[in-house]
């Protein structure tokens, strides 16, 4: 039986480190700090242990400890005398096994109770400067364990019992409101089944902006002139803008401005654009400005003037430049890069009074909230600058001709709803693809065939219908849509039966080769639909390679869309997204004049509920936008 070994104290002066510190990896500066603080405030809560050795006597478990008394007696907070409590061992324990079984044994305080324990001194009427300096901690760092024990209790009993780790805990802190944090626990535990911290910043600000986003950058402090509330989050570099509609008439208001800014210096037309920035050049032509040199200023001649100089001089004299002096070399470099600088900045790139009054601007905010103006595009129909306007010989021109006006051309549907519709038409039309595989093949093989003898460069024909690369092929969302058809749309991943990781390339591809007829025709077809581009389809659409491919499979969307859910044009994705005459034009054919008649006197919600209710009993109904061009109906200026 081992006798217990002695509690004691010895003065500070008479204790020294043994040399033999099991703690070869220092602690961080800031726990150090710590340490001094706590001890200064409440003493020493555990004592050293400590061997006699002749006269003095040797810590060996507790360096830490000892170092943090030495600095405190040397900052002249203690005395350098002062009692120490120690555990003092017997000859018969080893050194080493006593501080390693110190060390290990220990069990550390969980970080929940540590914060509720700092809530408990706040309840108890200290302040946050008052903790921090009775712990040695930052005030900020007090701020966020106070902020985490005031953690909803059911979400700080989740995090205690290690249901979720100190990341998920910090998200939910990052709202100080505890019926927010309910609110997103249960979605966010019924979504994902555990606690993801991108999941809770994600719901708990989806009423909000993050003060680092595209929008807010652009806003700026307009936002806080204008009354805007922002709540800070502690826990991140960030905060929330909780009045997020605000801050987008704030943004919309300046990017207005920079549009009448644009009108009146000469642009044909300006507006915002609000769809997706890749789509851009797929709804206008572009025309490029014109280069021309401007006239130096007397400044910048100077500069090209003694660059001129002194490569005659050199040249007069016979000299190269490995025949010059080191500093005429230098003075050369100098000179000649000056002059190189200033030639480049002559070079202007400007686009004409005449390009200007055939053009217009998308603007849009670009990631880091930069103002981003796509200038010279033309719209598609429209005759690009220098061109004359395409003639007609319809009955329609005739009356033009003769002073009469044509009936004005209703307005097509928005961005935002062409977006939605070319997703869902194109969802389907490779679903479709996959159960015709002739076509899929036909479709890549003329695709590559375009691509390698077309001479475009970089492998990639703006026009293809399949994407050469799978980058250039980005899912477009449908606002509004159902889980069932945001997985449809989504694609999911499919992976090739004798595609194998432990395989070579040429295994893999002697497998592919053995595979039936029809596998390997539904691989080909599944490499086809992956590569599929999104193209609009429509009255504006022209009949190229993409129209052709639809026009083989449009037979079966309408049924494939009704099987994967019976309302996929609901009121959210479709029908309020249109203006009241649209409503009416769509379901015109099918409900009759009498309907129409009828519906003009409704509000254009009531209306689109109507319609969403209606068109059900119509499952060949299909938007506008999903129509096929054909050769003899497609619009020859949008190709």
């Amino acid at each position: 039986m081992k006798v217990d070994n002695e509690a004691g104290s010895v003065a500070l002066n008479r204790l020294h480190a043994n040399g033999d510190d099991l703690r070869s990896t220092p602690a961080l500066e800031d726990a150090d700090r710590e340490l001094r603080a706590s001890i200064a405030a409440h003493g020493l809560l555990e004592p050293l242990v400590v061997r006699r050795h002749d006269e003095e006597w040797c810590v060996v478990a507790g360096h830490r400890r000892y170092r943090a008394l030495c600095a405190l007696a040397a900052a002249g907070e203690i005395a350098d005398d002062a009692a120490v409590h120690c555990t003092i061992l017997h000859d018969d324990v080893d050194s080493t096994e006593a501080a390693l079984a110190e060390n290990v044994v220990r069990v550390a305080m969980h970080p929940a109770d540590q914060v509720t324990a700092f809530k408990r001194l706040a309840d108890e009427g200290a302040s946050t400067e008052d903790i921090a300096n009775r712990f040695g901690l930052a005030k900020v760092t007090v701020e966020k364990r106070l902020r985490l024990g005031n953690l909803a209790p059911e979400v700080l009993a989740e995090y205690r019992a290690g249901n979720m780790n100190q990341e998920a805990a910090q998200a939910y802190a990052t709202t100080a409101d505890p019926e927010a944090q309910r609110r997103v626990f249960k979605a966010v535990a019924d979504d994902y089944g555990y606690h993801r911290e991108h999941a809770i910043l994600a719901k708990l600000q989806e009423n909000a902006m993050r003060s680092d986003s595209a929008l807010a950058k652009f806003v700026g402090d307009d936002y806080h002139d204008a009354g805007g509330a922002a709540e800070i989050t502690l826990f991140t570099d960030y905060s929330h803008w909780t009045d997020v509609e605000l801050a987008e008439r704030l943004a919309r208001a300046k990017l207005e401005r920079i549009v009448a800014r644009l009108r009146e210096i000469g642009w044909k037309w300006a507006e915002l654009w609000d769809g997706e920035h890749w789509n851009i050049h797929q709804h206008h032509r572009q025309t490029h400005p014109q280069r021309h040199r401007r006239a130096p200023t007397v400044e910048e001649q100077a500069v090209l003037d003694k660059a001129a100089a002194l490569g005659t001089k050199w040249e007069a004299e016979g000299l190269d430049y490995d025949e010059l002096q080191p500093d005429e070399q230098r003075e050369w470099d100098e000179a000649s890069a000056r002059a190189d600088a200033v030639a480049e900045a002559l070079e202007e790139r400007t686009f004409t009074p005449e390009q200007m009054a055939g053009s217009g601007v998308l603007v849009y905010l670009g990631h880091d909230g930069e103002v981003v103006l796509k200038e010279g595009l033309v719209r598609k129909g429209d005759p690009m600058p220098g061109e004359a306007p395409a003639t007609t010989s319809d009955p329609a021109g005739a009356a033009d001709a003769a002073g009469e006006q044509p009936p004005p051309k209703p307005k097509s549907y928005s961005q935002k709803l062409k977006d939605n519709i070319m997703g869902l038409r194109n969802a389907v039309l490779r679903d479709v693809l996959r159960e015709n595989p002739a076509v899929a093949q036909d479709a890549l093989s003329f695709s590559l065939v375009l691509a390698l003898f077309t001479g475009h460069s970089h492998g990639f024909y703006p026009d293809l219908p399949i994407a050469v690369r799978r980058e250039h092929n980005p899912r477009l969302p449908v606002d509004g849509a159902s889980d069932e058809l945001k997985r449809y749309i989504d694609d999911p991943e499919w992976q090739p039966a004798f595609l194998g990781q432990s395989q070579s390339i040429g295994e893999m591809f002697e497998a592919f080769r053995e595979l039936p007829a029809d596998a390997k025709d539904a691989v080909i077809a599944e490499v086809c639909c992956r590569l599929l581009c999104d193209k609009p389809g429509g009255e504006d659409a022209p009949f190229d390679l993409h129209a052709a491919i639809a026009q083989e499979t449009a037979a079966a969307w309408a049924p494939r869309l009704l099987a994967v859910d019976e309302h996929a044009f609901s009121v959210e994705t479709f029908w309020k997204k249109l203006r009241k005459d649209q409503i009416i034009d769509e379901c015109r054919p099918y409900l009759g004049d009498e309907w129409a008649t009828g519906a003009e006197q409704l509000k254009k919600g009531q209306l689109a509920a109507d319609a969403a209710q209606r068109m059900r009993a119509h499952p060949d109904w299909l938007p506008k936008g999903f129509h096929v061009a054909h050769p003899e109906t497609a619009n020859p200026e949008s190709a």
